[in-house]
């Protein structure tokens, strides 16, 4: 028996069950056990179940998105903004704190000497 547990067969009580459904869980002996493909079953009504979710979950399989590309590329954006946004944030202060910084130019030097006007 499976797992080690003793049980009696949901149909034959005197009879050791051998197997379990793999639908409901259920105690079979060897001869109620319903054999497929996918696994042992009590009854062709929980092999039919069994396989109609089994054909559903690779349904929603196939048909979900694949987000992992998108991601992939927002994440990048996210980070080269905040890239950009902390060099600008030093740059802006380097030249407030009088530093010279020779790519930001009289550009934005002219810009905070009109602010503190």
């Amino acid at each position: 028996m499976a797992l080690g547990v003793e049980s009696a067969c949901i149909n034959h009580l005197s009879i050791e069950a051998t197997h379990r459904c793999k639908q409901c869980g259920k105690p079979v002996c060897g001869a109620c056990v319903v054999p497929a493909p996918t696994g042992n079953f009590c009854s062709e009504h929980c092999r039919d179940s069994y396989q109609q979710f089994a054909e559903r979950a690779e349904e929603l399989e196939r048909n979900a998105p694949k987000p992992k590309r998108m991601w992939r590329f927002r994440r990048f954006i996210l980070r080269l903004t905040i890239v950009v946004a902390v060099v600008a944030l030093v740059v802006v202060l380097a030249t407030y704190m009088g530093f010279d910084v020779p790519i930001v130019g009289e550009f934005v030097k002219q810009i905070l000497i009109a602010g503190s006007d």
